[in-house]
């Protein structure tokens, strides 16, 4: 199937402006409102990574119970794994009869049940009719109770990038005037696990930044959030109201107490399962919704993208993690980021097997077959393939030629150095100068891409895009952030159709706010998003079923109007 992705700093908000509005707070009524003062945007530092593959979360039992009446949970979430059950990044529960989580299900729509303290039946159980599974960046997610509200549908307020969700699948809510939620409780309280009544656990995959949770009030999203008046795009603001007696704060910017609360209560989690070392093991990264950075440091990060991949190919540790078991092919991985000018660098370590697998590094264009060429020489790949325990030939376009044999074992970082400004590839070796793969690249838009060789035996391999810090980056290029990117959109273009369900990815760096394909050109036929049949993503669009503007084979036409630049873009849900 080839990789159907069709190519052709923000000024922001000054910092320090203070605004008044109002907000529904505890205890008050249709008519009852209060002013607030909200903060000032902020610069969230990073993220904290979260793999379920090794148990990863974070917990805590409050020492007396808050006001279960009245409280706010707000978090920005990227998400890695995508339809995989109880992906719960919030909860409590007793490991009995008594819940509460706010969770993705397994058809990736977004749900919160609560039992209250009652009973063993929900007095709350919402899941969405939309949809959240774009994993190219971040949703800011916010869940609001206060059961003293006088009308019952606002006792419990789910939004998600500032939009309240109001259309469920699922909707039961019967939570009487002032009963309590079983969150807020002196009760054990999870962040990016969940457990089941017979005490068995699952565990988050993706990405978490700025966590609040404020006792004693029901607050929307703009006191921790804002759009920006220059791009549109939703961004992180500082709260600045009270957190009440069991509020928190989690900023992930500790590494010696990754749960530390910056609150003001020194309400600390507990971590468990999550790492500081350095290098690929590292949870804490530079992933992050904020748009005030520049250079090197802060940004929503290129990963490697579980919507454009080979079926073969495992990703795990918030995506930048790659295993390979049973094999053949040179099935390939590419990344969320994509570049048409610049310098751009990233590294690539290989963790296991690389001493005797056919491995490969470069950067592909749209036109490459990720899944079934039988041989590393791939047409629209450029980059270097080893054998047999070195690294002995050059891929440009669908040609190889000999290069000198070199050596690469295990743990070896081998980097990959794009200057599209000069049309050149090079690759280096644990920061020394490898070899020139070609300085006469066409004229495209690029994608970091890896793969694995045709022997059927595991191999593993971790990715850094930037997100933790470079072992080797030379002067002058950039990490694959969206901060490093023009806001340059790509308006027309076409793509193949493969008849998989799981259909093609287009890359638009930008999001669509309205789409025509069809097989004439210029296309007619107005595209309605839809879950069944193509899906809006920060960067572009993914095709979602096997034969509407999908036949294997067929070439379609696809033009369209853009909502906002990628770099610009929260992600994107479907009803």
């Amino acid at each position: 199937m080839p990789f159907k992705s069709t190519l052709a700093r923000s000024a922001g908000k000054p910092l320090g402006v203070f605004k008044e509005r109002d907000l529904s707070l505890r205890g008050a009524t249709q008519s009852t409102r209060v002013s607030v003062v909200l903060g000032e945007p902020i610069e969230v530092a990073n993220s904290l990574r979260f793999n379920s593959g090794d148990s990863a979360y974070l917990n805590k039992t409050p020492s007396s119970a808050g006001d279960q009446t009245t409280w706010t949970w707000s978090g920005w979430i990227k998400r890695s794994k995508l339809q995989v059950t109880n992906q719960s990044f919030f909860g409590s529960e007793n490991g009995s009869n008594r819940e509460a989580f706010l969770a993705f299900n397994s058809d990736d729509t977004l749900r919160f049940s609560d039992t209250g303290t009652g009973s063993n039946s929900y007095i709350l159980n919402l899941s969405t009719t939309q949809v959240f599974r774009d994993p190219f960046a971040w949703y800011h997610i916010v869940v609001a109770w206060d059961s003293n509200n006088v009308t019952q549908a606002d006792r419990a307020r789910l939004y998600v990038n500032g939009v309240r969700v109001t259309s469920f699948s699922t909707n039961t809510n019967s939570i009487s005037s002032s009963a309590d939620s079983y969150v807020n409780g002196a009760n054990q309280h999870f962040i990016s696990r969940y457990v089941n009544y017979s005490n068995s656990a699952t565990h988050n995959d993706g990405y978490l930044a700025e966590v609040n949770f404020c006792d004693g009030h029901q607050l929307d999203p703009t006191s921790f959030a804002e759009e920006d008046e220059t791009t549109g795009q939703w961004v992180p603001i500082e709260y600045v109201g009270s957190y009440g007696t069991n509020g928190f704060r989690l900023k992930f910017d500790n590494t010696a107490d990754l749960g530390e609360d910056s609150s003001g209560n020194d309400n600390d989690f507990t971590a468990n399962n999550l790492s500081t070392t350095a290098g690929g093991d590292n949870d804490v990264l530079s992933d992050s919704p904020t748009i005030y950075d520049s250079g090197n440091g802060v940004g929503n990060y290129c990963t490697w993208s579980t919507l454009s991949k080979n079926p073969s190919w495992t990703l795990s540790n918030g995506n930048l993690t790659g295993e390979m078991t049973n094999h053949n092919h040179y099935p390939a991985i590419v990344g969320t980021i994509a570049v048409s000018s610049g310098e751009w660098y990233w590294e690539v370590e290989y963790t296991s097997s690389s001493g005797s697998q056919g491995w490969g590094i470069g950067v592909c264009n749209s036109s490459m077959d990720i899944e079934t060429t039988a041989n590393p020489w791939k047409p629209g790949f450029w980059g270097i393939v080893g054998r047999s325990g070195s690294w002995s030939n050059e891929t440009l376009n669908g040609s190889n030629s000999s290069i000198t044999t070199i050596t690469v074992a295990e743990g070896d970082i081998l980097g990959g150095k794009l200057d599209l400004d000069n049309n050149s590839l090079y690759i280096t070796k644990n920061g020394s100068a490898l070899y020139t793969v070609t300085t006469s690249l066409p004229a495209d838009t690029y994608f970091p891409v890896a793969m694995h060789g045709s022997a059927p035996a595991a191999g593993e391999l971790d990715a850094n895009f930037g997100q933790r810090p470079f072992d080797n980056l030379p002067n002058g290029y950039k990490a694959l952030n969206t901060f490093n990117l023009d806001d340059t959109t790509i308006l027309s273009g076409t793509y193949e159709g493969d008849g998989d369900a799981d259909g093609p990815v287009v890359w638009m760096n930008g999001t669509p706010a309205t789409l025509k394909i069809g097989t004439s050109n210029p296309p007619t036929s107005l595209v309605t998003f839809d879950p069944a049949v193509v899906d809006p993503l920060a960067s572009g669009f993914k095709i979602r079923n096997s034969s509407t503007n999908n036949v294997d084979g067929t070439t379609y036409y696809w033009l369209a109007t853009i909502d906002k630049a990628f770099k610009y873009s929260n992600a994107q849900s479907n009803e």
